[in-house]
C-alpha cells in the first residue's frame, strides 16, 4: 500500500528532514501505523453511523494488534522530541502542575509522568475516533478544533438571527467542577466503555482511584466514583464525549469543554433552553456555576462580545482573536537528527520495551502499585 505522507498532519519535520514516516519505517512500525489509520477511520464512521458495538469491535482490532499500540507510542514520542520508554502500571511519580485559566487564576491538577503520559496518549488517539459521532456544536477537545472554531461558530449564529430577528439574546454559562463532578460510574456507562478492551478500560480506570473521595467505605455500602482525573490525555476527550452524550444532541448550545454560549430570538426561548440544558446536567449531578450565567441582548448597536478570550465586534461580528488568552510557554523540543534518534531508540531498546505486549495486560487497581504525588 502507498503511503502519501502529505496527508499525515503529523510528519511536520523536527530537524534535518527527519520525520515521523522516517522513523516508523526505521522500526518497521510503519504498516502497522498505516493499518491504525485505515481502521481508525472505519471506526469513525462507524460511530458516526451510531454503530457503536461495531465501532468498539474496530477498537478491538487496533488495541490487539502486536505493532499498532508501539506505531502510536512512537508518534508520542516524536511530539515531545525524545525518546521515552512507556509505563503501562500504575506506578512512578504524579507531578502538581497549576494550569492558567484563559481570564485569569490557575488549575490545579496532577500529571502523570512521561513514560505513563505516552502510553495514556496512545490510548486517547484511538477512542478519538469517536469524535466523529459528537454534535457539530461539540468543539471542545476535538481534534483540529479549537476556541477559534466555537467562537466562528457563534458568531455564525449571531449574524443569522440578527438578520432574520434585528435582535440576539446570548446565552452563556459554565460548570461548576466540570472534571471533578463527574461520577466516573455514570460517564463509563453512558459511553458504553464497558465494551472496550479489557485491559484497555482497566489502563483508564486505575487512574480514577487517585480520587478517594468515594468508593467502597467502611460501612459496605458503594459510593459513586467522583471526578475525572485531568493532567491524561485521555480525559479531556473523555469529557467532551460525555457531554455530548448528555446535552449535545439537539442542543441550543455551542459547548467548548465546559463553557457553553447559544444565540436565541427571544428571552423566553432563552430562558426555556437554559432551564432544560440545566435540567439534562443535573441529571448527571453536574450543575451550572450561578454565577457564570450571562444574558446579553444584541441589536444593531456598537458593543462586542468576549467568549473563549475571543471578542466578537458587533453588530458587523467581526471575530478578534485571543483577545484574553493567556500566552503559552511552549517547550522547545530537542532537536534530533534521523541518525541521533535511531541511536537513542537502539540503545534504549526502545522498540523491545514497546514491543512487550504489556499494554494488553493489565493488573486491576486494587493490585496496582502505589503512586507518588510530587508537589
Amino acid at each position: 500500500m502507498f503511503l502519501d505522507s502529505s496527508k499525515f498532519s503529523n510528519t511536520r519535520i523536527i530537524s534535518e528532514g527527519t520525520t515521523l514516516v522516517a522513523l516508523l519505517q526505521e522500526t518497521d512500525l510503519l504498516d502497522a501505523y498505516i493499518q491504525y489509520e485505515v481502521l481508525f477511520k472505519h471506526a469513525s464512521s462507524l460511530f458516526k453511523n451510531n454503530q457503536t458495538i461495531d465501532a468498539f469491535n474496530v477498537i478491538f482490532k487496533i488495541w490487539m494488534d502486536p505493532k499498532i499500540v508501539p506505531a502510536l507510542l512512537l508518534r508520542e514520542c516524536f511530539y515531545a522530541g525524545q525518546v521515552i520508554l512507556p509505563a503501562w502500571e500504575h506506578s512512578g511519580p504524579l507531578f502538581s502542575h497549576s494550569l492558567p485559566k484563559k481570564l485569569g487564576g490557575t488549575r490545579p491538577i496532577l500529571v502523570p509522568n512521561k513514560q505513563t503520559r505516552i502510553c495514556m496518549g496512545a490510548v486517547n488517539a484511538i477512542i478519538q475516533a469517536s469524535c466523529e459521532s459528537w454534535h457539530p456544536h461539540t468543539t471542545g477537545f476535538r481534534p483540529s478544533c479549537g476556541t477559534l472554531t466555537a467562537v466562528d461558530m457563534l458568531a455564525d449564529k449571531i449574524k443569522v438571527t440578527l438578520r432574520t430577528h434585528g435582535r440576539a439574546i446570548i446565552v452563556s454559562f459554565d460548570i461548576a467542577k466540570a472534571f471533578n463532578s463527574v461520577h466516573v460510574d455514570h460517564l463509563f456507562n453512558t459511553l458504553h466503555l464497558n465494551q472496550l478492551p479489557h485491559s484497555m478500560k482497566n489502563h483508564m480506570w486505575q487512574w480514577q482511584h487517585l480520587n478517594t473521595k468515594s468508593g467502597t467505605t467502611g460501612d459496605g455500602v458503594r459510593r459513586p466514583l467522583l471526578g475525572l482525573v485531568q493532567g491524561f490525555p485521555y480525559s479531556p476527550t473523555l469529557f467532551a464525549w460525555y457531554l455530548d452524550a448528555l446535552v449535545g444532541k439537539g442542543s441550543e448550545f455551542i459547548a467548548y469543554a465546559d463553557n457553553f454560549v447559544g444565540v436565541f430570538e427571544s428571552d423566553w426561548d432563552a430562558q426555556y433552553a437554559l432551564a432544560r440544558i440545566q435540567q439534562k446536567l443535573a441529571a448527571a449531578s453536574l450543575v451550572v456555576a450561578p454565577h457564570t450565567i450571562k444574558f446579553h441582548t444584541q441589536r444593531f448597536e456598537r458593543t462586542n462580545y468576549h467568549w473563549l478570550g475571543h471578542e466578537i465586534k458587533l453588530p458587523t461580528v467581526y471575530v478578534q482573536n485571543a483577545v484574553y488568552c493567556t500566552p503559552r510557554v511552549v517547550q522547545e523540543s530537542s532537536c534530533l537528527t534521523f541518525n541521533q534518534w535511531v541511536t537513542l531508540l537502539k540503545k534504549s531498546q526502545w522498540l523491545h520495551n514497546a514491543l512487550s505486549r504489556d499494554w494488553r495486560f493489565s493488573r486491576p487497581a486494587s493490585q496496582a502499585r502505589p503512586f507518588t504525588k510530587i508537589f
